[in-house]
C-alpha cells in the first residue's frame, strides 16, 4: 500500500509589498490525479488580520450629518439618497430605501429556523413524543428603552426590548444602530435568552428583500453551505450564485463580505457578519439572514460533538453580534 508523503510548496508572495485595507489575500490549490482528474481543492489565507482603513475616517470629516424625521412610532434617518426607517414600538429596522428603490422591506431579530429531523428526534426522545417547542421568531415585543441622539458623527439609536413568545421562551435584546454620514448603517446587539429547547439554532437578524435583488456574491467559504462542525467540503474564495438556486441555499460561513444586488448592480453590501443565509428568492421576495452564530449540524440523530458547536442557552450567557450595511450604487 502506498505510504502518504509530504511535500513543500513555495508560493511567489514577494509581489505583495503592502497589505491594503479591505483586501483579501489567499491562494487556491487544486490537487489532481495523474490523469488530470481533480481530487480536491483547498485554499490558504495569506493574511488573517484585518488592516484598518484610515481613509474612511478622514473622508467622513467633510460629510453632512444624517437628518432625522419622526412620525408616530416611525423614525426616518436620511442621508443623501439613503433612507433608513425604524419603529420605536418594535425596536427594529423597518426599511432601507435608496432613491426610489426599496432594498429592505422589513427586518427582525431571529433566534430560530426550522429544525432538522435529527434535531426533532433529539428533543422528543426524552420524554418520548413531547410537544415541540414554539417558533422563537413568533414573539411580541415590549420596548423598555428607546433613545435617539444626533451629532456630527451620525445618528445613534439605542434600544432595549423584551421579545416574548410565552413564559418559557423569550429573549431580551439591546440594540445600537448608528447611521454614519458615509450612508452606512452599523448594527450591534447583545441577547440573553430562555428557550424550552435548551438551545437556539441561530442568532442574528433577518431582512426581507425584494425579488429583484437576485444575485448573491460573497467572499468566504463556498460554494456549499458550511457549519462550525462541517467545513471540509468548502473552499475559501469569491463565489456568486443566483437567488433560489441550489448553490445559494444554506449557511455560508467565514464570510468577509457579501453582496445582494439586481441586474443593474443596485443592492446591499454587508460586512462583519460571519455567517449569512439567503432563503427563498427567484420570483418571490427573499429573506437575507445576517448571523453572528450558527449551531453545528446534528447528524445521524446525534448532537454536534463539541460544546463550542452548540448554542446552548443558560443563565448568564449572552449572544452578541455586529455588522455594517451600505447600499451599492
Amino acid at each position: 500500500m502506498p505510504q502518504p508523503h509530504a511535500a513543500a510548496l513555495e508560493l511567489p508572495t514577494s509581489a505583495i509589498t503592502k497589505i491594503e485595507p479591505d483586501k483579501a489575500y489567499y491562494v487556491r490549490l487544486r490537487f489532481n490525479r495523474a490523469d488530470d482528474s481533480e481530487i480536491t481543492q483547498r485554499s490558504v489565507r495569506l493574511v488573517t488580520e484585518e488592516v484598518a482603513n484610515t481613509s474612511k475616517a478622514t473622508g467622513r470629516k467633510n460629510l453632512s450629518p444624517p437628518q432625522v424625521s419622526k412620525g408616530g412610532s416611525k423614525i426616518q434617518v436620511s442621508i443623501s439618497a439613503m433612507r433608513y426607517e425604524f419603529d420605536s414600538q418594535t425596536a427594529q429596522l423597518t426599511s432601507i430605501t435608496s432613491g426610489n428603490r426599496v432594498l429592505v422591506k422589513g427586518a427582525h431579530t431571529s433566534l430560530w429556523r426550522p429544525l432538522s429531523l435529527s434535531e426533532i428526534f433529539l428533543y422528543r426522545r426524552v420524554p418520548p413524543q413531547r410537544p415541540m417547542p414554539p417558533d422563537l421568531d413568533q414573539y411580541k415585543t415590549d420596548v423598555k428603552r428607546w433613545n435617539v441622539s444626533e451629532s456630527k458623527g451620525g445618528v445613534r439609536i439605542e434600544a432595549e426590548a423584551d421579545h416574548r413568545v410565552d413564559e418559557k421562551n423569550w429573549f431580551t435584546a439591546r440594540y445600537v444602530y448608528l447611521i454614519d454620514p458615509d450612508r452606512s448603517l452599523h448594527v450591534e446587539y447583545s441577547i440573553t435568552a430562555q428557550a424550552e429547547l435548551g438551545w437556539v439554532p441561530e442568532v442574528g437578524m433577518e431582512f426581507e428583500v425584494p425579488a429583484e435583488l437576485n444575485r448573491l456574491r460573497w467572499l468566504g467559504l463556498g460554494p456549499l453551505d458550511a457549519y462550525p462542525n462541517e467545513k471540509t467540503a468548502t473552499v475559501f474564495g469569491l463565489w456568486s450564485e443566483l437567488a433560489g438556486s441550489d448553490g445559494a441555499q444554506g449557511a455560508k460561513a467565514e464570510v468577509r463580505w457579501a453582496e445582494l444586488f439586481d441586474a443593474k448592480g443596485t443592492g446591499l453590501h454587508v460586512t462583519g457578519s460571519p455567517f449569512i443565509r439567503l432563503d427563498g428568492g427567484g420570483r418571490k421576495p427573499a429573506r437575507l439572514r445576517l448571523l453572528s452564530a450558527v449551531a453545528g449540524r446534528a447528524a445521524k440523530f446525534n448532537p454536534p460533538e463539541r460544546p463550542e458547536y452548540r448554542l446552548d442557552v443558560f443563565p448568564g450567557r449572552t449572544f452578541t453580534g455586529r455588522f455594517e450595511i451600505v447600499a451599492l450604487k
